[in-house]
């Protein structure tokens, strides 16, 4: 265990220090040893690799060297379980290689593709690589002393596609830890132990960061949080976050610090936009899977992870560059950490021990993380399920152990601090705009307009957990009959869930936090059925909502296919896609009714619910993309490469802050009569250019003498003749 945390820290080092690198990459590059770097990269390849692998087994077959036919044998089963996870990253990351780095976003959303067979945009990880260091390990196992001589081929072959142009030094030094990872289990003497709980962190990876960075960022609050922090990186004022250059008081400040780290690791880039909610959805994926296999074990741990990674809600706000994935992982450690600690004090009849206060203190700090994420809700929430549970279990009386003055005093240092520097600096406007409006007015009124009934997040569950919401009614009243985490989940569940259905303004996002709770008691309920089977009504219930539901949505996916008339031009594949990946669901939950076919039909739908997340992000997303962002995306490029340094980018009548983010420049924002008036003074003074509706086209030149640019969708792009 402690040589895995020692290899995961270092290999985050590493690649830290080679991502500094690419920029850096061209002067790597030359021609002076190119035929020497084009030999290596033969020598790297996997098919020659294998090759020799193969003559090492067969030589040791057929002179009878034990020794020589098991390195063959090593190398092969090396080779290929590396070439699996280079193509399962290489599809997950989707990165151009260095050659097509500057190609445009839009290529992505015209041309859409799961497996990339041009070899232009896998760059990540080095497939050579990969597979030269895995041999070379394996190798060295057999040949210690020629150990040194392995591991200098394969560094020269990862060199070579540096040096070639083919690949980025990150690309290398990720695929040659990848490598060594990949080897080095298969040799450890855990594998047979560990290799699911290995095989999940690699899916919670690839659900997570599926083709995170191929679609344009989505207006509102996508491109709000992107611009606030690409200003904040380029101004150094890391303590008051500005939109369009003007103070931005809505959320706190940890994910702007956490998203100008991404930026300044990977650049200003859609992917490091999105990169802090993809790390904390494979964060709390797998926090989530070792904290249900600390309590109940592995099979419950794959099944409540699963139920966590294999719905829409978790899949799209892990790929949002917005807070709420970010805040769930953090209130969420807070959960886990309380309960491992009571547990502990629990088991071993003593109130306090150094391990428990441990697991205390962790709760406090992420508890201050999740309110520097977003505030009051940030430590609420932890807070009222624990009284609630205690209160529940008749054991109010510990709550003194987590309110010790250490605990508070640490709490107070993490989550404090930057509220009084901004208070500090920005005084009751900053008190009032945050406070008042984004706690108090956002819970007792509409905001924005966004309204609901009081059942909202009841259709929001069904859709954003499915398929395994179909097991969630069971779950609840088994959490409440329960005790322990049963009741623990349960409440953490219900008091989230009543308290966003009282808010006035009602968004999706809002109950992200209490996904893990309902993964939870929603494996656990999966693990029992499979176990001791479920009371009669429970199963009819599950499996008629499986079938009914699925298949509802097959026929409607081909339907549309036939049929319908859709203003966004969706591929057939979408439609067959996901039409047949909702009839898979539909007969693995008829299946479900057989006691024999039980497993296979819960695994079934966990692969039939990955195709249909693959299928949906692959060809569902970019038409949407395209359809809501590309002309607002177009016209931002242009104005911000065609305007002089003295021009005038502004909007009239519409709010869409990607204009903003991609045009890199402060927009005049007009609205009504005093826009229009704005607009009067602006046309004569400077060169102007203005993104609108499309109804407001004839208005504009009409009053102002405006030139119409270009129209397209809903928008248009007009400018004075200066």
């Amino acid at each position: 265990m402690k040589k895995t945390v020692v290899f995961i820290f270092l290999s985050i080092a590493v690649l830290l220090v080679s991502l500094r690198m690419d920029y850096f990459s061209d002067r790597l590059q030359g021609e002076s040893l190119a035929v020497l770097a084009q030999f290596l990269s033969i020598v790297g390849d996997g098919i020659t690799l294998t090759g020799v692998c193969v003559f090492l087994l067969v030589f040791g077959i057929v002179f009878k060297k034990g020794h020589i036919r098991n390195s063959g044998a090593y190398g092969i089963s090396v080779i290929i379980a590396a070439s699996f996870f280079v193509h399962l990253f290489k599809i997950t990351f989707e990165r151009p290689r260095p050659d097509f780095g500057n190609t445009d976003i839009l290529f992505f959303l015209k041309n859409p593709f799961i497996f990339d067979f041009s070899g232009k945009f896998n760059s990540f990880p080095s497939g050579h690589t990969t597979v030269s260091f895995a041999l070379a390990y394996a190798l060295s196992r057999s040949y210690p002393r020629l150990s040194p001589l392995f591991y200098a081929i394969a560094a020269m072959v990862g060199f070579s596609r540096i040096y070639l142009g083919s690949h980025y030094p990150s690309d290398v030094a990720g695929a040659a830890l990848l490598g060594l990872g990949v080897s080095m289990f298969l040799f450890s003497e855990t594998r047979k132990k560990h290799w699911q709980t290995w095989l999940f962190i690699s899916l919670a990876i690839f659900i997570s960061f599926f083709k995170l960075g191929s679609l344009l960022l989505f207006d509102v609050d996508e491109a709000v949080f992107s611009e606030a922090t690409r200003e904040m990186v380029g101004t150094g004022d890391y303590i008051t976050p500005t939109y369009n250059y003007e103070p931005r008081y809505d959320k706190p400040i940890l994910f702007y610090w956490l998203m100008s780290l991404a930026f300044k690791l990977f650049g200003i880039t859609e992917f490091s936009a999105r990169f802090t909610s993809a790390m904390f959805g494979t964060a709390l994926a797998t926090a989530t899977f070792f904290f249900v296999k600390k309590l109940y074990g592995q099979r419950p741990a794959i099944l409540a992870g699963l139920c966590l990674l294999l719905n829409l809600e978790f899949f799209v706000y892990s790929h949002s560059a917005v807070t709420d994935m970010t805040l769930a992982f953090f209130i969420t450690a807070a959960l886990y950490s309380f309960y491992l600690g009571y547990q502990m004090s629990s088991e071993s009849g003593v109130l306090s021990s150094e391990l428990n206060n441990k697991w205390y203190l962790l709760f406090w700090v992420f508890a201050g993380l999740a309110a520097l994420t977003k505030g009051v809700i940030g430590i609420l929430f932890p807070a009222a399920i624990i009284f609630i549970y205690l209160a529940a279990s008749r054991e109010l009386s510990k709550v003194k152990l987590l309110l010790a003055p250490r605990f508070l005093l640490i709490f107070s240092a993490i989550a404090f601090h930057w509220y009084i520097a901004q208070f500090y600096i920005n005084g009751w406007e900053f008190f009032n705009a945050f406070i008042i409006k984004h706690h108090f007015q956002r819970y007792t009124e509409v905001i924005s307009s966004h309204s609901g009934p009081i059942y909202f997040y009841v259709p929001v569950i069904l859709a954003g957990f499915f398929p395994w919401a179909a097991f969630l009614p069971n779950a609840i009243y088994r959490g409440f009959k329960g005790k322990g985490i049963y009741l623990f989940g349960a409440i953490w569940f219900l008091a989230i869930f009543i308290f966003f259905s009282i808010s006035r303004t009602k968004l999706p996002n809002y109950i992200m936090p209490l996904f893990p709770a309902m993964a939870i008691i929603t494996g656990l309920a999966i693990n029992d059925f499979l176990e001791n089977g479920l009371k009669k009504i429970w199963l009819y219930i599950s499996c008629i909502f499986l079938m009914v539901v699925s298949l509802a949505l097959a026929i409607a996916s081909l339907f549309a296919l036939t049929q319908a008339k859709l203003e966004i031009a969706f591929p057939p594949v979408f439609f067959w896609g996901t039409g047949i990946s909702f009839l898979a669901i539909a007969l693995f939950g008829f299946a479900m009714i057989n006691e024999k076919h039980r497993l296979v039909s819960i695994g079934g739908m966990a692969a039939a619910t990955i195709a249909l997340l693959i299928f949906v992000r692959t060809y569902g997303g970019p038409p949407v993309n395209l359809y809501l962002q590309k002309t607002l995306y177009q016209y931002s490029v242009y104005a911000g490469k065609n305007l002089l340094e003295d021009g005038a980018l502004a909007t009239y009548n519409i709010n869409q802050p990607s204009i903003v983010f991609y045009s890199r420049r402060k927009i005049f924002k007009l609205d009504g009569e005093s826009g229009l008036r704005e607009l009067a003074a602006m046309k004569n003074s400077k060169s102007l250019i203005v993104i609108t509706r499309k109804e407001n086209i004839q208005e504009l030149e009409e009053k102002f003498s405006l030139t119409l640019l270009n129209t397209d969708g809903k928008y248009a792009m007009l400018a004075n003749t200066r």
